[in-house]
């Protein structure tokens, strides 16, 4: 069941963050864009991503002020053959981007010699 903290962070969430994305970023950023502003597009990107990720700060800090039960986020790492997989999983595709890194650089060592 909801409580006033999950309505009013709904509501801020909604509510306040969509008007001031749409009110204030994207014009800034549609302005600067048309007026050929260096970096523009990633500037924009970059303040979309500190917002986003603020808001996953400000909810995982109320679920956890909450004391709720992780598991409805799917923040509780699996115990079975899963949590294996993706380790594994993890780990070849770690060592198939070392493995390109290095060879890469090594690639680049020899071509600058030449």
């Amino acid at each position: 069941m909801p409580n006033v903290l999950d309505i009013a962070f709904a509501v801020l969430f909604s509510v306040v963050i969509a008007t001031i994305g749409g009110a204030y970023v994207d014009r800034r950023f549609k302005r600067q864009a048309a007026n050929g502003v260096p970096d523009a597009r990633r500037n924009w990107y970059r303040l979309t991503l500190i917002g986003e990720w603020a808001l996953v700060a400000v909810t995982l800090a109320l679920w956890f002020r909450e004391r709720r039960d992780w598991r409805p986020l799917g923040l509780v790492p699996p115990t079975d053959w899963r949590l294996y997989l993706g380790v594994a999983l993890a780990a070849i595709v770690t060592a198939m981007l070392l493995r390109q890194t290095s060879r890469s650089a090594l690639c680049r060592r020899t071509t600058s010699i030449d």
